[in-house]
């Protein structure tokens, strides 16, 4: 289900569509934080990747033991950066749905729209 919910009483099953993909965009954002938090904040070794304590639990683990390893999450990165600017534009290159409604639910500034 949406976070949008007051959005989804007026919106056409195109915008509709957009709102599941922003919401799945959000998910996966949050996913490659937790690994760049990962990246970033690792104890790093010459052979074997980083090492991360997990604030939440207390227990280490191996991260990025291989080049593969860091190339998918640069991967996902690159795909999450163009899902964004798909979700966010429309076809003509001004503002999606998603960010109209953020703009009239004053959660973005008004310097930032576009008309």
């Amino acid at each position: 289900m949406s976070s949008y919910g007051c959005f989804r009483a007026y919106t056409s099953r195109e915008d509709e569509l957009a709102l599941k993909r922003f919401d799945k965009l959000i998910n996966e954002c949050l996913r490659i934080n937790t690994e760049r938090v990962r990246l970033v904040h690792g104890t790093w070794h010459i052979v074997g990747g980083a090492v991360h304590l997990s604030r939440n639990t207390f227990k280490s683990a191996e991260y990025f033991a291989t080049y593969e390893d860091l190339m998918k999450l640069i991967e996902a990165m690159n795909d999450a950066f163009e899902e964004f600017a798909t979700i966010m534009l429309d076809r003509d290159g001004k503002w999606g749905p998603i960010v109209k409604y953020l703009h009239d639910e004053k959660t973005i500034g008004q310097g930032h729209s576009q008309s």
